[in-house]
């Protein structure tokens, strides 16, 4: 009777301890279910407020992004009328005086965007003047088999904007027409053309190489594509066969781009089989006219990168229910701070685009303002108002370098290599640079040729000019002496001038953003110079006593070094 009683008692505590491991087992069993349905509907909400996020932020950057371009390509129309009405032109367009003022244009043309060309050609459509950095001579050649020239357009009084294509230009240019009108009877003679590399012009303003992260495409007014990371595309209208066969005839994007075309923002969200895509899109409006539109597209991907891992850590720490509610509360926190951060960058963005965009028109008004005075005192040549004007232009300029510094530091853009000579690039930043008469600028006697972005580091040297020139006494004599060393694999660039020693407390926080020692700057211009030099591998540093600024450069760009799609 014992035993039994005992046996009893011991399977009546077996079953009690099972129950206790039973219970624990079923909490966390549900603790975790519950944790893991949680979690889902928070990994979905996530994506929805990002992806909400995403389309405002993408929206501003879309908008700002097609207004830069649109003031570019105001800018450099203005400057083509500005050439058009000048005198020289009058009289000629093919003498040396009007070679020398298409040259200056040019010149201050690539100050604003990179500029393949100039054309001055006769109303028969033949080339009677060029200049141009690197492309085939065109002077005497006749283009009036080419569709632009044969076009009934071309003898209008209003300028005309669009995409060439094929032999003797280069591939696909963009190109701007401006007539050139005689002033007394008010008829065409002949007209302007300038011609825009859509590569480097789109480039400066987005991603236009890498599919896999956020990019840019752009369409002329014919719906045909003018710039996108598919090289297949390029030249082929949206809606032909082989462009919506490469799309898998997407009715979503369909229905968006025909938005766009006419005239209004419109957004997508779509895959056609290389992952899931937001499309915004915009038209690019020149002086009244839908000319190109503009599409900035997003795989949601990089969107939803960190999501999932996130939400995959805080599944594997479920077994207490702290735990999970604490991990619970770090996502929300983590992840909304992550799309804070992203608006915040996105709001620097466009709040540098918008002010770049509203001052450059202003500026470009003056510029244009300013020349008609000057043409006009040619006339008269009154000594007040040349040097009057001359001040203007000097503050214009000292405006545009400080609103083009806030920009390369705002904006990412790759390197685009070209196999250019150092000399080449000191000479053109000379003559963007005013640098007075009691200056002297010794450049080197040798010359090395490299591959860098030549635009990029042109900025970097018109950079060093311009401070050295603003160090330097006005009263007094200074020099500034550029010497160029070349070593196996890299050269050594020195800017060294006259100016005052840096102080030794100041000296290594020249190269930070927003530090500047001078009144009139943003303190982006070193911290610019030193991102870009850096983008090209190379070095970039300041000594004091002489003031020494030495940059040091690969010869050879690595192409694995390079972010791009080839």
């Amino acid at each position: 009777m014992l035993k039994v009683e005992v046996l009893n008692l011991f399977r009546s505590v077996n079953k009690k301890k099972g129950v206790w491991y039973v219970i624990p087992i079923i909490v966390v069993t549900l603790l975790i279910a519950i944790t893991i349905e949680v979690h889902n509907n928070q990994e979905k909400h996530i994506k929805e407020t990002l992806l909400k996020d995403q389309i405002e932020i993408q929206q501003t950057v879309t908008e700002a992004i097609a207004n830069n371009i649109s003031s570019e390509m105001r800018l450099i129309l203005a400057e083509m009328k500005i050439l058009a009405s000048s005198d020289e032109l009058q009289k000629d367009l093919g003498t040396a005086a009007s070679s020398k003022l298409i040259q200056e244009t040019f010149q201050k043309m690539n100050s604003i965007a990179p500029t393949v060309q100039i054309l001055a050609i006769d109303d028969n459509a033949e080339v009677l003047s060029q200049v141009s950095r690197h492309h085939a001579k065109l002077v005497g050649k006749n283009l009036k088999w080419d569709s632009i020239f044969m076009d009934e357009d071309q003898k209008s009084l209003e300028s005309k904007i669009g995409v060439i294509r094929g032999h003797p230009f280069k591939g696909v240019e963009l190109f701007i027409i401006t007539p050139v009108i005689e002033n007394e009877n008010g008829l065409p003679k002949g007209f302007l053309v300038v011609t825009l590399p859509p590569d480097r012009f789109f480039a400066r303003h987005g991603n236009i190489y890498d599919l896999d992260s956020q990019f840019i495409v752009v369409l002329d007014r014919s719906h045909t594509y003018v710039s996108t990371p598919t090289e297949q595309l390029i030249g082929k209208n949206f809606f032909d066969e082989s462009s919506q066969e490469h799309f898998g005839y997407n009715e979503v994007q369909n229905e968006q781009y025909k938005k766009v075309f006419s005239g209004n923002f419109a957004y997508a969200l779509y895959d056609y089989g290389l992952g899931e895509r937001l499309n915004t899109g915009y038209p690019i409006s020149i002086e009244g006219n839908d000319e190109f539109f503009l599409f900035v597209i997003t795989p949601t991907s990089t969107i939803y990168g960190e999501v999932g891992e996130l939400v995959f850590a805080d599944k594997v720490q479920t077994s207490l229910l702290i735990v999970v509610i604490a991990v619970i509360l770090g996502i929300l926190l983590f992840s909304r701070t992550k799309a804070f951060e992203k608006e915040n960058l996105a709001t620097i963005g466009q709040l540098s685009s918008n002010i770049a965009h509203d001052m450059r028109n202003p500026l470009g008004a003056v510029k244009s303002s300013t020349r008609r005075i000057q043409n006009q005192n040619n006339k008269i040549s009154n000594q007040v108002i040349s040097d009057e004007t001359l001040r203007i232009d000097r503050a214009v300029k000292r405006m545009s370098h400080q609103i083009e510094g806030v920009l390369n530091y705002v904006r990412s853009t790759p390197i685009i290599p070209t196999e250019i000579s150092v000399r080449e690039m000191l000479n053109y930043s000379l003559d963007i640079v005013n640098v007075p008469e009691n200056i002297n600028v010794t450049l080197p006697e040798n010359d090395v040729t490299i591959q860098c972005d030549s635009e990029k580091i042109e900025n970097v040297f018109v950079n060093l000019i311009l401070n050295a020139v603003q160090a330097i006494d006005n009263d007094t004599n200074g020099s500034i002496t550029i010497k160029l060393e070349e070593k196996t694999s890299n050269v050594k660039i020195e800017f060294e001038n006259s100016g005052p020693p840096i102080p030794n407390d100041k000296l290594p926080h020249i190269f930070k953003p927003l530090f500047t020692t001078k009144l009139k700057g943003t303190g982006l211009g070193l911290s610019g110079c030193k991102n870009i030099i850096e983008q090209h591998k190379g070095k970039i540093s300041a000594t004091s006593n002489p003031v020494v600024f030495t940059i040091t450069l690969p010869k050879k760009i690595d192409d694995k070094s390079i972010e791009r799609l080839d």
